[in-house]
This record gives C-alpha cells, structure tokens and sequence, in this order.
C-alpha cells in the first residue's frame, strides 16, 4: 500500500508514498464487506472494491515500471566499469527509460483490453502519471516526492564501487515472476510483445535461464513453474471475467 524502505532493523522503516485509496479484489469470498472494512482499519486508507481478480492480479506497476528502468541502467553495464556510486533509480530517470515504459505499457494496454478490463481500472501510464509524452512522464517520475533518496540496486565492491545487485527483488520477483506472467497471458490471448520480449532476452542473459523461444515462452525447466500454475488459475479466472 505504500513505498517501504529500512530505517531501523527489526524496529522502523520510513512508510512513502500513502494514497488516497486503495484498490482490493476478492475470490469465493462470501462477506467482502467484512474484509474491507477490516484493510480499511488496518491501513487508514479507504478500500475499494473490484469486480474480479485480474483487475488486481494485472498492473502495470512494478512488473512493468521496474523491469524497463532496469534495462536502461544496466543493459549496457561492464563489470570493468563499476559505479562510482549508485545510480539514484528515479531522480536519474531518463527519456530512455520513459520510451521503454511507454512501449511496455501499450502492449501491457491490448492485453486487458482483450480480456475486457475498463482502462478506468487499470489506466495507462501516461495517464496515471498525468502525462504526455516520454519526455513530461520523465519530468513527472523525477519529481514525485516519495520517489526520491531511492537508489537502484547495486552493492559494494573493493575500491568504494558500485556492480548491480542481481539478487535484489526488482531482478528476482518483478521479471521473472511480474513481467513473466503477463507475457504468459499476452501469449494465450494472442498479443504480440516485442517490447517485453527484449527485455525478457536481456534477462535471460543475465540470469543464465532460457524464458524465450522465438516470441514465446519456452517450454524449458526455467518457466515449468510458471506455465503450470498459470495454465491452471490465469484460464480459469479468464473463464470467469465477464464484468
């Protein structure tokens, strides 16, 4: 519900980014107003209620913003080259990066509107950001106040450097995991995604996997995980989408 970064282990952490209201989707729940009373008292936050789960499984957050940001700062990185120091992951943002995220997005964008999802739902990121272009969401992603002081994720090396951090989440949890389950679901509804299969390549690479063959997922151990459990959910819940 809000950005969280470590300030005391064990004790406190700085809370960022707070919204106005929050958005919660349930699955065979008989008495939902019992559990959105129940968040809204936890976080201090109105809840919202959606009208199926995909419209809360499928976001164009941090699957997509993440992953795109993290091509354009290291795709091109040379272990010979360290850092001096780490790249802030916002403030530093690029018209680069934007143009890949917009990319991103408009592919992310044909896939719930194949499924049916109101773009009122889940809206693109150029409006979200209450923006244009590459260049004003760029502005707009450098100004946000909770986005500030984060950095990407690097770790130390000898001589006072800087080499990225490929165990951090933003490597482990939104590629292979976020940006990986909506290609699988772009796959199945026919979307073609030139854009998230370069940076799906890009991994690969790093991360020693084979996720692609050609435009699709591979059928390899590395995505064995993934097709079955979605196989399983994702066409039941695609099954069921008919607000």
């Amino acid at each position: 519900p809000y950005i969280s970064r470590l300030k005391d282990y064990g004790h406190s952490a700085y809370l960022l980014g707070y919204k106005k209201s929050l958005n919660i989707a349930y699955w065979n729940v008989s008495d939902a107003s019992r559990y959105t009373m129940l968040f809204e008292d936890m976080l201090h936050t109105r809840i919202v209620g959606l009208n199926h789960p995909l419209e809360a499984m499928l976001t164009n957050s941090n699957p997509i913003l993440h992953p795109a940001r993290l091509y354009t700062l290291f795709k091109d990185f040379n272990p010979k080259h360290p850092f001096v120091a780490p790249p802030l992951f916002y403030e530093d943002w690029t018209d680069e990066s934007s143009e890949i995220l917009i990319a991103c997005d408009n592919e992310f964008q044909s896939l719930v509107k194949s499924i049916g999802i109101k773009e009122s739902v889940i809206p693109s990121l150029l409006e979200y950001y209450e923006s244009t272009d590459a260049c004003s969401l760029t502005k707009k992603i450098r100004s946000i106040v909770a986005f500030k002081g984060i950095y990407a994720p690097t770790k130390p090396v000898s001589g006072g450097m800087y080499v990225p951090d490929y165990d951090n989440r933003y490597f482990q949890e939104d590629i292979p995991l976020g940006l990986m389950l909506i290609k699988y679901m772009a796959q199945i509804n026919h979307i073609p995604t030139p854009m998230i299969d370069m940076i799906l390549r890009w991994y690969e690479g790093l991360a020693g996997k084979n996720l692609l063959s050609g435009s699709e997922i591979a059928e390899s151990e590395d995505t064995a995980a993934i097709r079955c459990l979605n196989s399983r959910i994702i066409k039941k819940l695609i099954s069921t989408f008919d607000v």
